[in-house]
């Protein structure tokens, strides 16, 4: 079980960076934008109290920007 929660430990890093580079998402697609903000939201907890925080609630904050920028 030990080596199922390294290979974890170790996806949840490449997850998060994933989601914070814009050329990773299509940004015509209200639907990718809302997955983006659900798993930055997740990463959000996950990395509390730390540097990385900041950084994903930076790239939240944009995400929301644009997609309330497109209701109608």
């Amino acid at each position: 079980m030990s080596a199922e929660l390294a290979n974890i430990d170790n996806a949840i890093p490449k997850g998060v960076n994933w989601l914070l580079v814009d050329s990773n998402i299509n940004a015509t697609s209200n639907f990718d934008l809302a997955q983006r903000l659900i798993g930055l939201g997740e990463a959000a907890k996950f990395y509390a109290g730390t540097p990385l925080a900041s950084t994903i609630q930076t790239k939240m904050a944009e995400v929301g920007t644009v997609l309330k920028a497109r209701q109608r």
